[in-house]
């Protein structure tokens, strides 16, 4: 019986940044982008994940509220009388494109402020200071999504509606009250940019008057803490 044979089918492999990617990859094409360490497949009319970094990032499910992937808890805690007057940046991290519908945070029993209290949430983009390996900051306001009531305790959250290319992001909280408590992600673990793994430097802090967010984020302050405790939803999977 004589062997039998296949026709050889050309495989096409690129690479290049995410941004740089074709927007319709070919059947047996592939994309390798280097920024975000994933392997994209293409389909004839796109492309679909045909691997990319595990288990190292969280799964990013529509309706789920998350701090963003890279971040792990051993434990949940509370972050008591969080300072007033000071802008926060919580790092976070997407691998993928995602939409985000909603910004919050939780304040537990007897953790809110007095009359008046108040936080404004928002996102910030990603700069990088200087050559490989400077440290990451927050830079351009994406959202300001306007302020929440903090003087009752519960769930409190605001409507947004913002597609983000996978990357580093920093969601945003300052306030005007500082006996304001939020619960967090106590003894974090985080996935940094080179890929390895750490217990500090989650938030960036600098010291800003109450109002509207600044655009952009504050010059100053530094990373600071091991905890995390702003969440957003993510709303679709574009």
């Amino acid at each position: 019986m004589p062997p039998r044979t296949y026709a050889a089918t050309p495989i096409q492999m690129r690479s290049g940044t995410y941004a740089a990617r074709p927007a319709v990859g070919g059947l047996n094409q592939y994309y390798w982008a280097t920024d975000i360490y994933t392997l994209f497949r293409g389909t004839g009319v796109g492309w679909e994940i045909a691997a990319e970094p595990s288990p190292f990032y969280s799964a990013l499910i529509v309706g789920r509220w998350c701090q963003g992937q890279g971040i792990f808890s051993t434990s949940p805690g509370t972050y008591n009388n969080i300072p007033a007057d000071t802008l926060y940046g919580c790092i976070t991290w997407f691998s993928r494109r995602v939409t985000l519908d909603q910004i919050g945070i939780q304040i537990p029993a007897g953790g809110a402020g007095g009359a008046g209290a108040a936080a404004r949430l928002g996102i910030y983009d990603n700069i990088q200071l200087g050559p490989y390996p400077a440290i990451l900051a927050p830079n351009n306001l994406l959202v300001d999504a306007g302020a929440v009531d903090c003087t009752a305790i519960g769930v409190k959250t605001l409507a947004i509606n913002i597609t983000l290319n996978p990357g580093w992001y920093y969601l945003a909280y300052l306030s005007n009250d500082a006996t304001i408590d939020c619960l967090h992600r106590n003894a974090g673990i985080h996935v940094n940019a080179i890929g390895t793994m750490g217990t500090n430097n989650l938030y960036w802090s600098v010291a800003q008057v109450y109002g509207a967010l600044p655009n952009p984020f504050t010059a100053g302050g530094s990373f600071n803490g091991n905890f995390h405790f702003i969440a957003v939803r993510i709303g679709a999977l574009p």
